[in-house]
């Protein structure tokens, strides 16, 4: 068979990048090798596979040299070793046929190069014109105003002419902007990372990009860089409110400025504030948070080539549960199961599954959900051990329970991938739910004055701890305890 290398970008291959791929071959501008031609043709008849007999270098070699012509087994990999190499040219030719403005801007350079002054001039209006009319304005769309912009000024400087020139302008305002755009953009990324994964990240220069924004405000009327600004001042801040409720207004106002998977993920940072905030039992961004998956599911904003985020799959189910949207959350379960990346599939629909019979106090469906449910992946874990205490905990299945805390503990500390974020939450609902079980277990051996006192010690340190998840459930729990009789 012919090489892994080659066999491995061809399967990524639909039937389209496969005919444009014969297209291109077969061009004399970029091969003169009529035996390429035969081998691509071949490799296109054994796809997507590629494990047919005819892909034996045997045969190989018969196709492109006849039968008569002896074997010989070098000119097969030479051939390959060719094949390959157009074939990275194909694909980087791709990508140059998608980018619009870097033809243009090549064209630019060219036209300097070759003195042409007024092809130059009326080229560089047209650029000029598609970037006006453009309505993505991310980092990228300045960072093409400033390579056009150098160019501009590459051209003047070529007239050998003194006086103004306003390209110099446009590379020092564009590469300004691109440069805290993108500073801000990978901040927050790290900075997010830092939260969610045990990593250590550290954004340099960070406090004076801040100061430079408070002093030139002019900058955050730009939206991508009020945007990032914002995120990041949420994620530095998060107990102050405001950041959040700014970048949901700019989302709202330029969302048509960004693109679908930028968007996605801007979207992504305000929906992982309302989980955060929802967890600490701030339970009104519930609704927000879910009129927000259904207006992205609206735009179809969480599509992407048929594809559904295993993670927002489960965050919508989660969202729509705690609002008792049962049927609406079953529909949605189903509808979308088939969208899940394969690898993420199974898990995903039956950890979801046991959650929706978990919230129905259907704990038996639960457990046979979760025993579906390959618990691999670390937040899958952490989600499906804290089900199975509390359904442990709803059932009073009291030996289990405990022996799910102890080994859940060392799951906590062994795992390197647990954040300390996530650490700290978990073990503070594993502290509490076992002293809620044992006051559950001892309180009729208990005076009433020092079971209600015991009570109201949990409860307040409760309230104290800042980082504990499935906190409603707990309060809820701390409840049934305050009605229930001391005898």
């Amino acid at each position: 068979m012919l090489s892994s290398k080659l066999t491995d970008l061809l399967k990524s291959f639909s039937s389209k990048d496969f005919k444009k791929f014969i297209q291109f071959v077969e061009s004399p501008f970029f091969n003169r090798n009529p035996r390429l031609v035969t081998l691509a043709k071949l490799l296109r008849k054994a796809a997507p596979d590629f494990e047919d007999k005819m892909l034996e270098k045997e045969a190989v070699f018969a196709a492109m040299y006849g039968k008569e012509v002896p074997f010989n087994e070098q000119q097969v990999y030479d051939h390959i070793s060719f094949l390959m190499r157009l074939l990275e040219d194909f694909l980087a030719y791709l990508e140059y046929e998608e980018d619009t403005v870097g033809q243009k801007r090549y064209l630019l350079k060219s036209l300097t190069d070759r003195s042409l002054k007024d092809h130059f001039k009326r080229t560089a209006r047209k650029v000029d014109n598609f970037q006006g009319r453009r309505n993505i304005r991310d980092d990228s769309f300045y960072f093409d105003n400033y390579l056009i912009a150098k160019e501009a000024n590459r051209f003047y400087s070529k007239q050998y002419k003194r006086g103004f020139d306003d390209s110099l302008i446009g590379i020092v305002e564009n590469l300004d902007i691109f440069y805290l755009v993108s500073k801000l953009k990978y901040s927050c990324d790290m900075l997010n990372r830092k939260n969610i994964l045990n990593v250590a990240y550290e954004s340099q220069m960070m406090p004076e990009v801040q100061q430079y924004l408070q002093e030139n405000p002019e900058y955050l009327k730009i939206p991508s860089i009020n945007i990032y600004y914002q995120i990041y001042m949420m994620l530095v801040e998060s107990e102050n409110e405001v950041h959040y409720q700014n970048l949901v207004s700019l989302l709202d106002e330029h969302s048509e400025t960004l693109k679908k998977e930028e968007a996605l993920g801007l979207y992504g940072y305000a929906q992982n504030y309302c989980t955060k905030q929802i967890n600490n039992g701030n339970t009104r961004y519930l609704k927000e948070i879910f009129r927000l998956y259904k207006d992205l599911l609206k735009k179809e904003l969480l599509m992407f080539e048929g594809i559904f985020d295993h993670r927002v799959y489960k965050n919508i189910v989660t969202v729509a549960l705690r609002l008792n949207q049962f049927e609406w959350t079953h529909d949605f379960i189903e509808s979308y199961r088939a969208h899940i990346t394969p690898t993420f599939r199974d898990t995903a629909y039956n950890f979801n599954m046991a959650t929706y019979f978990y919230e129905q106090q259907k704990y038996h469906e639960a457990l046979q959900a979760l025993q579906k449910a390959s618990l691999e992946d670390v937040f899958y874990h952490l989600s499906a051990k804290s089900m199975l205490l509390k359904i442990y905990y709803e059932m009073e299945e009291d030996d289990a329970l405990e022996s799910l805390i102890d080994s859940f503990k060392v799951y906590l500390k062994r795992n390197k991938y647990v954040s300390k974020y996530h650490y700290e939450t978990h073990r503070n609902l594993l502290k509490f739910v076992r002293r809620a079980n044992k006051l559950r277990q001892t309180h009729w051996m208990m005076s009433e004055e020092k079971y209600t006192e015991s009570i109201k010690k949990l409860n307040t340190e409760i309230e104290a701890t800042s980082n504990l998840t499935n906190i409603s459930w707990l309060k809820a729990k701390v409840r049934e305890l305050e009605r229930s009789s001391v005898r």
